[in-house]
């Protein structure tokens, strides 16, 4: 088992994963019973078990299921700083950790063309490159001036 499993997983009773557990989830005790804040809403545990865990973090929209291969890639994902923000971000919308997998191979291969790299172009840039696209082409005809330095990124 990873470390990285070990931080984002949720385990049953038998230690086999049974999701992944978003890490914009929050949770409390209040009045001896467990609420959980995530996603999809707030829920409050009527039991302290390992199966009313999994029924709220399920209802608070903050267990991602799927194969014990899947759940481990999706663990590396958000232990990897170049892919862990985006990757908590699916957390918050996936259904199943396949879906994760997929949504980042299609952001790493996916190939952008720029045209103009002005204020809007440069700052489009940097946000794409932050969710993760490795393959930008930015293409400006215009020269860097110091009067619209304030604007540009690059």
């Amino acid at each position: 088992m990873t470390d990285a499993c070990e931080k984002f997983c949720l385990f049953d009773l038998d230690g086999r994963i049974t999701g992944v557990v978003a890490p914009s989830t929050f949770y409390t005790i209040d009045d001896g019973k467990t609420v959980i804040n995530g996603p999809s809403g707030v829920y409050k545990l009527n039991e302290q078990t390992v199966p009313a865990l999994k029924e709220g973090l399920e209802r608070a929209g903050s267990l991602v299921t799927g194969t014990t291969e899947d759940a481990k890639a999706v663990c590396n994902l958000l232990q990897n700083p170049e892919t862990s923000r985006t990757t908590s971000f699916f957390l918050c919308k996936a259904k199943d950790c396949a879906d994760i997998l997929e949504d980042t191979k299609s952001i790493q291969s996916a190939k952008i063309l720029i045209v103009g790299c002005g204020g809007i172009g440069s700052s489009v840039a940097l946000l794409l490159a932050g969710s993760g696209i490795k393959n930008l082409t930015l293409v400006d005809a215009d020269v860097i001036e110091r009067s619209n330095l304030n604007r540009q990124l690059f």
